[in-house]
């Protein structure tokens, strides 16, 4: 063999070991050095013990209710005890996007606007080079900072015609419109895209499709405020019927909700970006369903059947596949875990996030530092943080306690309805959640010990929070009407 042909041959041998070594050079891209994408999904008013994935059963002739979210939760790592840090939308899901609670962020109640000195979880991804998009079917009129493009179902009906078009049909355009957006050429750049989910919110009124296969037939109730309300005012003790018949309808809300989920999630496989898209699935909050009080909604309740929400994430290429995490976690431990699993570092202002990654939790098996679970309700117009008609959560993995100084009943709808009205709640409520996970039998007068222990802990928590409370912006005119028409204010 000549000198040529040797050089020649080295040099060949070593273009073929570059095209090994080098992503990219095959014209296949290496998953693991490709740039993460994040996929944020939240359901409105949705418990995780309704789903497949958290061991609800449907109706034995039915198809599974939650095929989507079951297959979400086999690939990525699902956590049993995740709590919001309130049952109302805009703060729950405003801790979401900022890794703070309703306390520091200032948005406590519906309507209320984000103050400028917050750094969202946007903010931070756009001035990265993420594109961002969001995609809402409610907090429509939040300002939402950081993303580039927000789609909301006014774009399309309008604010007063889009009430009379149940909420599948506003999830279903929702889902259209994302699918679009997906299609489109991402290009070089990772995207950040958040969609919010209206089902199974109140009124409970599914597709007929969906009340045939999860919603008994008998039963003389709907899932509307209207006969809904007066169950509540009037104490109404419900058939094993009736109640079934409310909550099939309910189900089948959370059966098509999880279609468009599964819409979803197979549009990322067919783009070829399912294995480098951190997907984080959530609610804001759950629903009474009846549990407490002859309550069917959330606004009013601090207990699990509300604050608990289902929460599953997942990403092939780092985290493990089919993890159950046991460990009770927050919403509000979101942000920096996202930000430990994709960036982007740098110093933002308001950086002070109050969750912690949970990466430590899922790769480790480790608890989180902070082994308690904090949450709040606060009075609709009530602007003085710490005074006045407010209610405190503490949790641990053992226990429960509930503050209420003052013995405010809180007075959402439907209790709005009729003068002098409210939700029970005593001043203190202690559980044991070893032998009372439905929080039935307060334990407070007996238990004061351990009262006293839980009392001063989140007594000195809110202090912590009061520090650093923002004054949030009001609602306009618009905003106002719409969170009306949501049965949200009267």
């Amino acid at each position: 063999m000549s000198t040529r042909d040797r050089n020649c041959k080295h040099k060949l041998l070593l273009l073929l070991l570059l095209m090994i070594f080098i992503p990219g050079c095959t014209g296949k891209s290496d998953s693991s050095e490709a740039p993460l994408n994040l996929l944020i999904i939240t359901a409105d008013t949705l418990r995780s013990d309704r789903l497949g994935c958290y061991g609800f059963q449907g109706p034995s002739d039915a198809p599974p209710i939650t095929p989507g979210l079951d297959q979400l939760a086999r690939d990525g790592v699902l956590f049993t005890n995740a709590f919001a840090p309130r049952g109302s939308t805009w703060p729950s899901l405003t801790t979401i996007h900022t890794g703070l609670y309703p306390l520091s962020h200032g948005v406590r109640n519906n309507g209320q606007m984000l103050s400028s000195d917050v750094t969202t979880l946007a903010q931070r991804l756009h001035q990265k080079g993420f594109r961002t998009a969001a995609f809402l079917n409610n907090m429509i009129h939040a300002p939402h900072p950081g993303f580039a493009q927000i789609w909301s179902i006014d774009d399309e009906l309008g604010t007063e015609r889009k009430y009379s078009v149940p909420y599948s049909e506003w999830d279903r355009r929702l889902t259209k419109n994302a699918l679009s957006w997906l299609s489109k050429d991402q290009g070089e750049k990772p995207f950040f895209l958040w969609l919010h989910y209206m089902e199974p919110h109140e009124p409970y009124a599914p597709s007929l499709e969906m009340e045939r296969l999860y919603a008994p037939a008998r039963g003389a109730k709907n899932g509307t405020m209207r006969d809904l309300g007066p169950i509540t005012l009037d104490q109404e003790d419900l058939s094993s019927v009736d109640l079934a018949r409310i909550q099939g309808l309910y189900n089948a809300q959370v059966a098509s909700l999880d279609r468009s989920i599964l819409s979803v999630l197979r549009k990322l496989e067919d783009e070829g970006l399912s294995q480098n898209t951190l997907i984080v699935f959530a609610s804001d909050h759950g629903e009474e369903l009846y549990d407490h009080h002859h309550y069917f909604f959330h606004a009013c309740s601090s207990y699990d059947s509300v604050l608990r929400v289902p929460l599953v994430i997942s990403l092939p290429s780092r985290l493990p596949k089919g993890k159950r995490v046991a460990t009770q976690v927050e919403l509000v431990d979101l942000v920096p875990t996202v930000l430990d699993l994709i960036g982007p570092g740098g110093s933002f202002p308001g950086d002070n996030l109050e969750g912690e990654s949970l990466l430590p939790v899922i790769l480790e098996d480790k608890s989180r530092k902070n082994p308690y679970v904090f949450a709040e309700w606060v009075q609709r117009g009530h602007d003085t943080p710490g005074t006045g008609p407010e209610i405190y959560v503490i949790r641990s993995e053992v226990a429960k306690f509930i503050h209420n100084p003052t013995g405010f009943q809180p007075d959402n709808n439907p209790y709005g309805l009729r003068e002098g009205v409210g939700f029970p709640q005593e001043v203190e409520e202690y559980y044991d959640l070893t032998v009372d996970p439905r929080e039935l039998n307060n334990l407070a007068a007996s238990r004061q010990a351990e009262v006293e222990e839980l009392r001063k802990i989140l007594n000195e928590w809110v202090q912590s929070k009061l520090k650093t409370t923002r004054t949030p912006g009001s609602p306009d005119e618009k905003t106002l009407n719409n969170l009306k028409a949501l049965g949200y204010v009267r």
